[in-house]
């Protein structure tokens, strides 16, 4: 019986020990439990309610009893009305514990408490670099004071709450929900149907999670200006498309310049997801922000990867360049083309461009354009390097937690044992945690600073900006330039959008098709008769309708009673003429 016991005790420690291993490399002096976090939303916002207010936000399909935290920070004095919104999530992926704990670090800092924030070795640099690029004047608080009486952060800080849990008490490769799901993936953008035991499986329909549908009706009840999902397991700077090999084409014309401002802090690659990340990704926020919500400004930051992997300074990410190689080899040998020597030379001597798009697929672009590869041999490189990048997941991250033989034809991959998936996705120590954090805060506030610098009412009209292009100098919204056509600044205007539609042309192209051009043409061809009919009815003209539909029904219904009433007693005059005889 004693020895029985003792090989069953035996069992159970074998079985438990990488999670407790797992658990215990997690340095706890740097980050924080679940409950901590959202403890310290629940009660912080209680004591500054002039500063934080906190929600729990229901299901609104009411399928399921999950909520999700809402933590709203603006400076409520001056109210939130006329405000850039902007939307943070985290935590989608349990194993990401470090994209909590940077909203976590941005929620003191906007709350004013900051001091031990300011006390760690790295803000040195980080009030050196803010000075750099003059962002905000006086201290931080300062800096933030300002910000809060112009923008509105909206933080989502733990999306996959039961998921941190368990990565928290060792199931450190765990990715999706419970129920199995990657929540980044269960959007309504080209999502597409996966295998169950799919890593990044998108749900059987889009939106049958309830953290997703929660974060939608968040998104949905304001007029946010800019959404940023926040994901860890490389460096890099994300906008739309994530599902297609290419640049979105209506994003705002100054989208460059935010990227190339907030890489001043990551230094890592940017541009649009499905380019420079070397994979496509159907189904996620970030896409669906932009082309069902219109959203202006809708990112994914990637805020650490091991050893520095999407930093510009490492040459970026691999998987784009080594990971494609078989499948465009493959394509060249079919069409007789042959660049490995450039390959090769990118691959060894030159970093991933800082740019919209990085040189390998610059140089694939290229092609396209030439004629040497086709548009659909593109899309079979990307969806070449989506599913090298899937079996790496599944053979990194196997229970045998050592990697699987490597995929013919691909190098070598360096083995990944399960207990090292803490410190591939988060920052294993103190200092290192403390760099990310204040490097991510800082970009986060930059973003907010630009939004604060231009916003909504002088960047475009909120139609306009839904197609990422101005209105007309002097006009804020197209509706206000109804109502000035017939008016004494009506030739003004005109000639306005005709310099703007100039200057337009001149800079993008004779064939450029902007706001202008469509101000211009309602300008010239509007009926000066019909702007009326584009406006709400005026209050004073409306008062007088239905008193008057009023009268009108009371005399038709009296004269139809009285005519009824005469035939009636006409009628019985004739059918009984003795009764009426006199």
């Amino acid at each position: 019986m004693v020895t029985r016991s003792v090989v069953c005790f035996g069992l159970v420690i074998l079985i438990t020990s990488g999670s407790l291993v797992a658990a215990a490399d997690i340095p706890w002096q740097a980050y924080h439990k679940t409950s901590q976090i959202l403890d310290l939303f629940k009660l912080a916002s209680a004591h500054t309610t002039h500063l934080a207010r906190y929600q729990d936000i229901p299901d609104p399909d009411h399928n399921s009893e999950l909520s999700l935290p809402l933590i709203t920070v603006t400076d409520f004095k001056t109210g939130e009305t006329g405000k850039e919104v902007i939307l943070l999530t985290a935590g989608e992926h349990a194993r990401e514990l470090i994209t909590s704990e940077i909203v976590y670090w941005l929620y003191q800092v906007l709350t004013g408490k900051d001091a031990e924030l300011l006390s760690w070795p790295a803000a040195a640099s980080f009030a050196s670099q803010r000075k750099q690029m003059g962002l905000g004047a006086g201290n931080l608080q300062d800096w933030v004071q300002d910000l809060l009486k112009k923008v509105v952060f909206k933080i989502v800080p733990i999306a996959n709450i039961e998921g941190r849990k368990a990565a928290e008490e060792g199931d450190s490769c765990l990715r999706r929900t419970f129920s199995g799901v990657d929540l980044n993936r269960n959007w309504g953008t080209e999502w597409k149907q996966q295998a169950l035991d799919d890593e990044d499986y998108g749900g059987p329909h889009p939106f049958s999670e309830p953290e997703s549908r929660i974060v939608k009706l968040i998104a949905e009840s304001s007029p946010i200006r800019s959404f940023v999902n926040i994901h860890s397991g490389e460096y890099a700077l994300y906008v739309p498309w994530d599902s297609h090999p290419d640049l979105a084409s209506s994003l705002m014309a100054d989208t460059h310049v935010v990227l190339e401002q907030l890489n001043i802090w990551c230094q890592c690659m940017h541009g649009a997801g499905g380019i420079v990340a070397g994979y496509l990704a159907f189904g996620t926020s970030m896409d669906y922000m932009y082309e069902r919500l219109h959203v202006p400004y809708p990112l994914t930051i990637e805020v650490y990867g091991p050893k520095g992997l999407g930093k510009l300074s490492t040459g970026g990410h691999p998987r784009h360049l080594a990971q494609a190689q078989p499948a465009r080899l493959e394509n060249q040998a079919q069409n007789g083309v042959n660049d490995v020597p450039h390959m090769q030379q990118h691959q060894d001597n030159e970093p991933v461009n800082g740019s919209i798009e990085n040189h390998e697929e610059l140089h694939s672009q290229d092609q396209v354009k030439q004629g040497t590869i086709s548009q659909d041999q593109l899309v079979q490189v990307q969806r070449s390097q989506k599913q090298h990048s899937q079996q790496q997941v599944k053979e990194q991250f196997s229970d045998g937690g050592i990697k699987g033989k490597a995929v013919e034809g691909q190098a070598q991959a360096v083995p990944i044992r399960k207990a090292d998936c803490f410190a591939t996705f988060n920052p294993p120590t103190v200092q290192e945690y403390q760099e990310v954090v204040i490097s991510w805060v800082a970009t986060l506030l930059t973003l907010a600073d630009h939004l604060a610098a231009h916003p909504t009412a002088s960047h475009a009209a909120m139609d306009a900006e839904q197609h990422q292009q101005p209105l007309p100098k002097g006009v804020t919204h197209k509706m206000d330039l109804a109502k000035r056509i017939g008016s004494d600044e009506e030739q003004q205007l005109l000639r306005t959008a005709k310099d703007d539609l100039n200057i337009s042309s001149s800079s993008r192209g004779e064939h450029s098709t902007d706001a202008a051009t469509i101000m211009l043409d309602t300008l010239q061809h509007h009926p000066r008769d019909e702007p009326q009919e584009l406006l709400e009815a005026s209050p004073t003209q409306s008062s007088y309708v239905y008193p008057f539909v009023l009268i009108v029904g009371c005399v038709m219904v009296f004269a139809w009673r009285k005519s009824a009433l005469l035939c009636l007693s006409w009628n019985r005059r004739r059918l009984y003429p003795s009764r009426y005889e006199v």
